[in-house]
């Protein structure tokens, strides 16, 4: 769906995962990764600190929110599994798109599964609220 020329798009993100769904949706939010520092000094040094390395990898979890998604029922069957212990990962693709639907940037969710998912509360949404739980995100 394409909007008409001078509109602001509400659909502004495509997550496509792998085969399940492509899910469009008004914002996401979580596409951030963290990195513990670690404080290095000299054995011999009291209180001077050396050097400051890179540490463990963090990332919290993405959401989508007010989401359209073309298979519903896939989405739902996703989370299911996830909730009965049979977790099926997949590495996902989020997109920004311009006015014109297009992809303007690119991430890709690692390994990412279904946390928490919230039913539409509108005749617009399937899905207020999707959370999803990864190993990490990249920008491609």
């Amino acid at each position: 769906m394409k909007p008409t020329s001078g509109t602001i798009p509400t659909l502004c993100f495509r997550v496509t995962i792998p085969d399940t769904a492509i899910i469009s949706c008004s914002a996401v939010s979580g596409l951030d990764l963290e990195c513990d520092d670690i404080s290095y000094r000299c054995g011999d040094s009291v209180i001077n600190i050396r050097l400051k390395i890179g540490g463990l990898r963090r990332s919290g979890d993405i959401t989508l929110k007010r989401c359209r998604a073309d298979n519903v029922q896939a989405i739902t069957e996703w989370y299911d599994k996830s909730i009965h212990a049979n977790v099926q990962r997949r590495n996902i693709t989020i997109e920004l798109l311009d006015e014109n639907q297009d992809p303007v940037t690119r991430w890709r969710a690692i390994n990412a599964w279904p946390k928490n998912v919230t039913a539409g509360d509108s005749a617009d949404t399937d899905f207020e609220t999707i959370v999803l739980a990864h190993e990490g995100v990249d920008e491609k």
